[in-house]
C-alpha cells in the first residue's frame, strides 16, 4: 500500500539562485519525510519486515517523546524546590 502526500506551498525567493531553492526544496521534502517512504518503497519490502519497521517507528517515536519531556524537565529553570524544608 504506497501512500502518497502532495506538498502545497510557496517558496518566495529574493534572488534568481536556483541552488538556494533547491536545497530549501529539498530540506521541506525531507521534513515532510517524501524522501523517507521513497526509500522505503524503493524495494518490495516483506510483510513481517514491514511490521517490524513500523512497530519500531512507533516505539522509537514514544521514546523520543519522553526523552524530549524529560530533558525540558530537568532543564527548566526558576522551578520549585522539591526538598523544601532540609
Amino acid at each position: 500500500m504506497i501512500h502518497t502526500r502532495y506538498i502545497a506551498r510557496t517558496v518566495l525567493l529574493k534572488s534568481d539562485n536556483v541552488e538556494k531553492s533547491f536545497k530549501l526544496l529539498n530540506k521541506i521534502l525531507a521534513t515532510e519525510g517524501v524522501f523517507d517512504n521513497y526509500r522505503n518503497t524503493r524495494y518490495y519490502e516483506k510483510p513481517y519486515q514491514r511490521r517490524n519497521r513500523v512497530s519500531f517507528t512507533i516505539a522509537k517515536t514514544i521514546y523520543n517523546e519522553d526523552m524530549t519531556n524529560r530533558i525540558n524537565f530537568l532543564s527548566r529553570k526558576n522551578r520549585e524546590d522539591p526538598w523544601t524544608g532540609y
